[in-house]
């Protein structure tokens, strides 16, 4: 397994809890990569590559400690903690007239910003242009 700080160990974003999920399938992979089976160590292995803070709350969960709960339960219960990580909060019409209102009132001024629009719109946006 890469060290903490190694360009190749993965990453979670306490700023943009969205990311878990990419940061748990990440940790997956390194597990079958570096042939992790042990779901204490698993767990142990997942609050390394956090910050501080972080690391806290994920030892604090109750299935980290308790070694009848699997590392699947343990991931569960860490994502159950950020509900605006989960796909049915990532799409709803209050994010959506969030993000219109609040480039109603900081209008696009470059290329860039305008990128950046389109990248938050696609995002918050697809889940409703799939469903019709």
């Amino acid at each position: 397994m890469p060290g903490q700080h190694e360009w190749s160990a993965p990453k979670f974003d306490a700023v943009d809890p969205c990311s878990i999920q990419s940061y748990f399938e990440d940790l997956d992979l390194l597990f079958l990569r570096h042939q992790v089976l042990d779901s204490l160590e698993k767990k142990r292995l997942a609050v390394r590559y956090t910050d501080i803070e972080t690391e806290c709350l994920w030892k604090s969960a109750l299935s980290f400690s308790n070694p009848a709960r699997t590392y699947e339960d343990f991931t569960a219960e860490i994502i159950g903690m950020y509900p605006e990580a989960s796909a049915e909060h990532q799409y709803t019409i209050p994010r959506l007239q969030r993000l219109v209102s609040d480039h109603t009132h900081t209008p696009i001024q470059s290329e860039k910003e305008l990128t950046s629009y389109y990248h938050c719109y696609d995002t918050t946006g697809s889940s409703d242009d799939k469903t019709r």
